[in-house]
């Protein structure tokens, strides 16, 4: 082979991987666009290893379980001091509980003088 010919082959070579890349990079593009449309038609789910976020969004929403779970709102102890007279039954409740279990020896050990204190 002369070393012009063998020139020549070696740029047709060039080219020809050029061109399939630039095909495959075609073919791609086509066969995404089509895809994408496929999805929002049928609305199905792309197959394979793709990353959709399908996951993420089937999960249950956190939010209004943390807006229970941290609520900030009016409390019992604010709404005294608008009202007279008013008694929380629970308040009630938890001093009638103490002062039974103080009675009886049972209730919670004063300021300063728990288990540790005794010792």
């Amino acid at each position: 082979m002369s070393g012009a010919f063998a020139r020549s082959l070696c740029r047709l070579a060039q080219n020809a991987q050029k061109w399939t890349l630039q095909i495959s990079e075609e073919n791609r593009v086509a066969r995404d666009a089509l895809e994408a449309a496929r999805f929002r038609l049928f609305g199905a789910l792309p197959t394979g290893t793709k990353r959709t976020g399908n996951k993420f969004l089937r999960k249950k929403l956190a939010g209004p379980t943390l807006t229970k779970w941290y609520y900030r709102g009016l409390k019992v102890k604010s709404l005294k001091q608008f009202t007279d007279g008013y008694a929380d039954p629970k308040w009630i409740y938890r001093q009638f509980k103490l002062a039974e279990l103080r009675r009886r020896g049972k209730g919670p050990p004063k300021k300063g003088e728990g288990k540790r204190a005794k010792k």
